[in-house]
């Protein structure tokens, strides 16, 4: 399995920004940093250990997807995705500072490991995430830039040559507050991929995808529980079709229980179940 790959599977499970590389990509501004902190903290309340999600199909098979476990800070510190049931097909074991800043991911994929280090501007902005093989040879780098309506992402590979860059963009005078649309250019400068935000007050309420031809391809619409949360993410084609809905619920703790995915009629397709272990002799 690609690291590619990788990044697509494990971005289904986690409700966090898109995974750009092998890695998840850290907090850009401070509100993403706030985010982090906040469902680190629910995490922590809940006293959760681990968290494994299944796939329930229509016929009800039953399919371990990603298992997590987590630090008694609530930070994820070993995540597993698995190609089958009980077949691990990645990795990912992230490190913190004392003050629950990752410093270090080490991702694991069949024969292939890669470690990315991140470095971080003040007040735990990252600044750079560099990719190591495991003797410690330079795969490539995303150093990033600031302003206060546009951050910069540029990723170079192991010859310093240009591989990507991505363009982050910000309402003039938020200083980086609501992420507004993201371009992914390729090294010589052309569109791969553009994406464009519409909010309501502080939460996002449709996310419209380009193409390269910088054709809508698709749109994803959000609404939220009243604490904020996701309620549903409904993906609409470019026809104005439903290619599916997804329906998140939720414990009395805040934790997801669950998200079932219902085809353009309503009818139940799949359902990814969350369980959870929690330190022993603490709350439930």
């Amino acid at each position: 399995m690609t690291f590619a790959r990788y990044a697509t599977m494990l971005s289904l499970f986690l409700i966090t920004p898109s995974v750009l590389s092998a890695h998840e990509e850290p907090p850009k501004t401070i509100k993403e940093r706030l985010e982090r902190d906040r469902h680190r903290k629910q995490v922590m309340a809940a006293h959760i250990k681990t968290e494994t999600v299944w796939r329930i199909s229509e016929t009800r098979t039953r399919t371990r997807q990603l298992r997590t476990l987590y630090d008694r800070n609530g930070n994820p510190v070993e995540q597993t995705a698995f190609a089958a049931d009980t077949v691990p097909a990645v990795r990912v074991y992230s490190h913190y500072t004392l003050e629950n800043i990752p410093y270090e991911q080490v991702v694991i994929a069949g024969a292939d490991t890669e470690k990315t280090a991140f470095t971080y501007l003040a007040p735990r902005i990252v600044a750079t995430a560099t990719d190591f093989t495991p003797s410690g040879y330079v795969r490539g780098r995303l150093t990033y830039t600031y302003t206060d309506t546009l951050i910069t992402a540029k990723k170079v590979d192991s010859l310093d040559a240009p591989a990507y860059s991505i363009l982050y963009s910000y309402p003039e005078g938020t200083a980086q507050g609501e992420l507004g649309g993201v371009r992914q250019l390729d090294a010589n400068g052309r569109l791969v991929q553009r994406v464009a935000n519409v909010y309501s007050g502080t939460l996002r309420t449709e996310k419209q995808v380009f193409n390269a031809q910088d054709s809508l391809d698709f749109t994803f619409l959000y609404t939220y529980t009243p604490a904020g949360e996701f309620r549903t993410l409904t993906k609409q084609l470019a026809d104005g079709t439903v290619a599916y809905q997804r329906r998140y619920h939720y414990a009395k703790d805040g934790m997801l229980e669950s998200v079932t995915e219902h085809d353009a009629a309503g009818v139940l397709k799949a359902t990814l179940r969350y369980e959870y272990e929690r330190y022993a002799g603490e709350a439930k």
